[in-house]
């Protein structure tokens, strides 16, 4: 499979060929009234302010079902690549952020990274297209870890053009013969780890 196909935009998903253009603080004990008031108080700050979240199951003709936990805001839906018959789920919401999700079985992907030794060497490929545009210069390579483990790298554009996205984020993800990508873009960093934790969380349903 080619991954270094671009499409109209400053960062070029390297994935997916595109048919259109678009795109606590850990508190230590303190044994008083008002460690726990105000820790109370931080928790139902971040039950308020978290974003509603949805079940969505997509289908992949290889690997079956695989549900997702993801924000409503992103009405995610569903389309198949031309080729391979890879699934990629993206969001209709553009206005904040940009997104592909993509995910097949390794073999017809021909995708032969499989430890996190070798995911971290192929995200680190795939960003080096990116780093001259970049204020960092170089890709920090970061996990997350779930019921998959998630390998990705974000960029930060050092002169984005009106309407362009300033971050890029890439990443790659194996459980078995299950491939996950992922690939974002957006103005606001904290939405990274959304896309990042929706992959890790993935689960495949059984059959």
């Amino acid at each position: 499979m080619n991954y270094s196909i671009a499409f109209n935009h400053a960062w070029p998903n390297p994935f997916i060929e595109r048919t259109t253009p678009s795109v606590l603080r850990r508190f230590q004990p303190l044994h008083h009234r008002w460690s726990i008031f105000l820790s109370l108080s931080a928790l139902c700050q971040l039950v308020v302010a978290a974003p509603p979240t949805e079940q969505r199951t997509f289908e992949n003709d290889r690997l079956g079902k695989v549900q997702f936990v993801v924000p409503v805001e992103w009405e995610t839906y569903d389309r198949h690549h031309i080729n391979f018959g890879t699934t990629v789920l993206s969001g209709k919401n553009r206005k904040a952020e940009e997104f592909e999700i993509s995910f097949n079985d390794a073999e017809r992907m021909q995708f032969k990274w499989a430890s996190e030794a070798e995911l971290r060497e192929f995200v680190a490929w795939q960003m080096r297209q990116y780093l001259s545009q970049s204020v960092e210069g170089n890709a920090e390579i970061k996990v997350e870890r779930g019921p998959n483990l998630v390998v990705y790298s974000t960029l930060t554009d050092k002169q984005p053009k009106p309407g362009e996205f300033k971050f890029v984020t890439l990443g790659a993800a194996r459980t078995g013969d299950a491939v996950f990508l992922i690939y974002h873009l957006t103005n606001e960093r904290q939405r990274v780890q959304k896309v990042v934790s929706a992959v890790a969380e993935a689960k495949r349903v059984p059959k």
